[in-house]
Parts: C-alpha cells; sequence; structure tokens
C-alpha cells in the first residue's frame, strides 16, 4: 500500500488532516535518518557523501510532492461530502 493509501485510511477514519500525513512524516524522518547515518560512515568528502545528499533532495522533493498529492485528494474527499446528492 502506498504512503497515499495509509493516509487515506487513515483520514477516512479520523477526519483529521494533520493526522492523516503522519505517514509522510514518518518517511521523511526515516529518510533524513537513512542519509545522515551514511554520511558519517562515508567519507565526508567521497561518493557516498554525495550519495547521501542526492538520497536526501530526491526523498525531498518527492515526500513534498506525495503530501500536494494527499492534500488535493482529502480536498476533493471534502468536495464530494459536501455536494448535495443528485436523483
Amino acid at each position: 500500500m502506498s504512503i497515499q493509501g495509509v493516509a487515506y485510511v487513515i483520514y477516512q477514519r479520523t477526519q483529521q488532516t494533520r493526522l492523516a500525513l503522519l505517514p509522510h512524516l514518518v518517511f521523511l524522518m526515516l529518510t533524513i535518518v537513512f542519509a545522515i547515518i551514511v554520511w558519517l560512515l562515508a567519507d565526508l568528502s567521497g561518493e557516498w557523501a554525495l550519495v547521501a545528499s542526492f538520497v536526501l533532495l530526491l526523498a525531498l522533493v518527492g515526500i513534498g510532492l506525495s503530501v500536494f498529492i494527499t492534500l488535493a485528494m482529502i480536498y476533493l474527499i471534502k468536495q464530494r461530502k459536501n455536494q448535495p446528492i443528485k436523483k
């Protein structure tokens, strides 16, 4: 299941946007910890430091897009609930 899927399930059960964004925060923290571990284990001027930098940069961009998609999904869910029922 994707992060958006987990966020959707959390939002459907709790109706709280901040709580639905929690999986994104967890994934961001895991990525930052991974990048820090690679930086600490690697030579700071070596290729692994560059790899850690790219991993961190790509993770930030990817998680940012994922948060945007999740917020758009929550917005559309709220808009759909506010529409009158058509017969």
